[in-house]
């Protein structure tokens, strides 16, 4: 091949491949979740709260997926176990795993070692998907 042939290739996949440019090019967007109208998007704490878990951090507005698997009786449950549960669980900030039946197979040093806003949207999750577990 002639040099002046193998510049003008050498060129050209240069100028086809971005001379300089490594990055990659973005991903597509991923789908957002769009909440439905009059319900609350799931586990969205107050990252400054402190104290037990309130009913509306724990965000128990079951949503109508869910509730319409439901009868009358396991939503009112579901409802009576979270607040159980989440009194019986108090501060996550000082809440020892170990005392808590549904987190005690976790590893407590995984627990202190979080800061106290993923503390209150895990327990939120756990009281939760516990109390469902219960009300079957």
């Amino acid at each position: 091949m002639r040099p002046g042939v193998c510049i003008a290739l050498v060129v050209t996949l240069v100028a086809l491949t971005g001379c300089g440019d490594s990055t990659s090019p973005e991903p597509p967007p991923r789908a957002k979740y769009e909440v439905p109208p009059g319900e609350k998007p799931i586990f969205q704490v107050d990252a400054d709260a402190r104290g037990q878990l309130t009913m509306d951090e724990l965000q128990l507005s079951i949503p109508k997926r869910i509730a319409e698997r439901l009868t009358s009786e396991q939503a009112r449950c579901v409802y009576r176990e979270v607040r159980l549960l989440a009194d019986a669980a108090g501060d996550p900030r000082t809440l020892d795993p170990a005392d808590v039946t549904f987190l005690a197979d976790n590893d407590p040093a995984d627990w202190h070692a979080l800061k106290p806003h993923p503390k209150r949207v895990i327990l939120a999750q756990a009281i939760v998907s516990e109390a469902f577990q219960i009300c079957g």
